[in-house]
Protein backbone atom coordinates (compact mmCIF):
# COMPACT_ATOMS: atom_id res chain seq x y z
CA UNK A 1 0.00 0.00 0.00
CA UNK A 2 1.35 2.92 -1.19
CA UNK A 3 1.91 6.27 1.05
CA UNK A 4 -1.43 8.30 -0.61
CA UNK A 5 -3.67 5.21 -0.14
CA UNK A 6 -3.58 5.94 3.34
CA UNK A 7 -7.28 7.74 5.31
CA UNK A 8 -4.74 10.29 6.32
CA UNK A 9 -3.91 11.07 2.69
CA UNK A 10 -7.04 10.98 1.61
CA UNK A 11 -8.46 12.97 4.43
CA UNK A 12 -5.77 15.86 3.64
CA UNK A 13 -6.33 15.77 0.29
CA UNK A 14 -10.51 16.14 1.05
CA UNK A 15 -9.28 19.21 3.72
CA UNK A 16 -7.36 20.72 0.72
CA UNK A 17 -10.04 20.27 -1.86
CA UNK A 18 -12.41 22.43 0.71
CA UNK A 19 -9.98 24.81 1.70
CA UNK A 20 -9.64 25.45 -2.29
CA UNK A 21 -13.05 26.09 -2.20
CA UNK A 22 -13.53 28.22 0.49
CA UNK A 23 -10.97 30.83 -0.63
CA UNK A 24 -12.65 30.98 -4.36
CA UNK A 25 -15.63 31.47 -2.90
CA UNK A 26 -13.98 34.23 -0.61
CA UNK A 27 -12.49 35.09 -3.51
CA UNK A 28 -16.08 35.70 -5.69
CA UNK A 29 -17.67 37.38 -2.92
CA UNK A 30 -14.56 40.35 -3.12
CA UNK A 31 -15.16 40.72 -6.52
CA UNK A 32 -18.83 40.78 -6.56
CA UNK A 33 -18.98 43.42 -3.88
CA UNK A 34 -16.19 45.45 -4.98
CA UNK A 35 -17.82 45.66 -8.32
CA UNK A 36 -21.48 46.59 -6.47
CA UNK A 37 -19.43 49.05 -4.96
CA UNK A 38 -20.03 47.66 -1.74
CA UNK A 39 -17.53 46.79 1.69
CA UNK A 40 -17.48 43.35 1.85
CA UNK A 41 -15.24 42.94 5.33
CA UNK A 42 -14.15 39.24 6.54
CA UNK A 43 -15.11 38.31 9.89
CA UNK A 44 -13.69 35.19 12.03
CA UNK A 45 -16.31 32.52 12.44
CA UNK A 46 -15.66 31.39 15.83
CA UNK A 47 -18.39 31.88 18.41
CA UNK A 48 -20.84 33.36 16.41
CA UNK A 49 -23.06 30.77 16.76
CA UNK A 50 -22.66 30.86 20.64
CA UNK A 51 -23.22 34.33 21.22
CA UNK A 52 -26.62 36.18 22.12
CA UNK A 53 -27.22 38.70 19.21
CA UNK A 54 -28.89 40.77 21.62
CA UNK A 55 -26.41 41.34 24.76
CA UNK A 56 -23.36 39.31 23.08
CA UNK A 57 -23.49 37.25 25.87
CA UNK A 58 -21.65 33.84 25.33
CA UNK A 59 -22.90 30.75 26.03
CA UNK A 60 -20.48 28.70 28.22
CA UNK A 61 -20.70 25.32 25.69
CA UNK A 62 -21.98 24.65 22.32
CA UNK A 63 -25.13 23.52 21.32
CA UNK A 64 -25.21 20.81 18.89
CA UNK A 65 -25.89 20.80 15.48
CA UNK A 66 -29.52 19.38 15.88
CA UNK A 67 -30.29 22.08 18.37
CA UNK A 68 -32.15 24.78 15.51
CA UNK A 69 -32.92 27.09 18.02
CA UNK A 70 -30.67 29.73 20.17
CA UNK A 71 -31.46 30.78 23.54
CA UNK A 72 -29.40 32.94 25.75
CA UNK A 73 -28.96 32.33 29.07
CA UNK A 74 -28.21 35.95 30.06
CA UNK A 75 -31.03 37.99 28.16
CA UNK A 76 -33.62 35.16 27.27
CA UNK A 77 -33.37 36.16 23.79
CA UNK A 78 -34.35 33.11 21.38
CA UNK A 79 -33.87 32.82 17.61
CA UNK A 80 -33.60 30.73 14.89
CA UNK A 81 -29.81 29.61 15.65
CA UNK A 82 -28.38 30.90 11.75
CA UNK A 83 -30.00 34.01 12.03
CA UNK A 84 -28.44 34.62 15.59
CA UNK A 85 -25.32 34.08 14.30
CA UNK A 86 -25.86 36.11 11.28
CA UNK A 87 -26.84 39.41 13.40
CA UNK A 88 -23.67 39.05 15.55
CA UNK A 89 -21.63 38.49 12.09
CA UNK A 90 -23.25 41.31 10.87
CA UNK A 91 -22.88 43.95 14.32
CA UNK A 92 -19.22 42.55 14.59
CA UNK A 93 -18.57 43.82 10.95
CA UNK A 94 -20.47 47.13 11.76
CA UNK A 95 -18.38 47.97 14.53
CA UNK A 96 -15.22 47.67 12.50
CA UNK A 97 -14.05 44.63 14.48
CA UNK A 98 -12.82 41.10 12.69
CA UNK A 99 -14.07 38.71 15.33
CA UNK A 100 -16.54 38.20 18.34
CA UNK A 101 -13.51 38.50 20.98
CA UNK A 102 -13.20 42.33 19.68
CA UNK A 103 -16.41 43.45 20.88
CA UNK A 104 -17.87 43.73 24.27
CA UNK A 105 -21.32 43.94 25.26
CA UNK A 106 -20.79 47.36 25.70
CA UNK A 107 -19.70 48.08 22.17
CA UNK A 108 -22.73 46.54 21.08
CA UNK A 109 -25.57 48.31 22.97
CA UNK A 110 -26.10 52.09 21.53
CA UNK A 111 -25.58 54.82 23.64
CA UNK A 112 -28.50 55.24 26.37
CA UNK A 113 -29.36 52.19 25.85
CA UNK A 114 -32.43 50.68 23.94
CA UNK A 115 -32.66 47.80 21.78
CA UNK A 116 -30.21 47.12 18.75
CA UNK A 117 -31.84 46.31 15.22
CA UNK A 118 -29.27 43.98 12.95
Amino acid sequence: MSECDSSSCRSRRWRKAADAAVATVKRELLERGRRAGRKVVSVRPAYTSMTCSRCFARAEQCSGLEERVFRCWACGHTACRDRNAARVVLAVAERGHTGVDDVSQADHLPPGGGAVAV
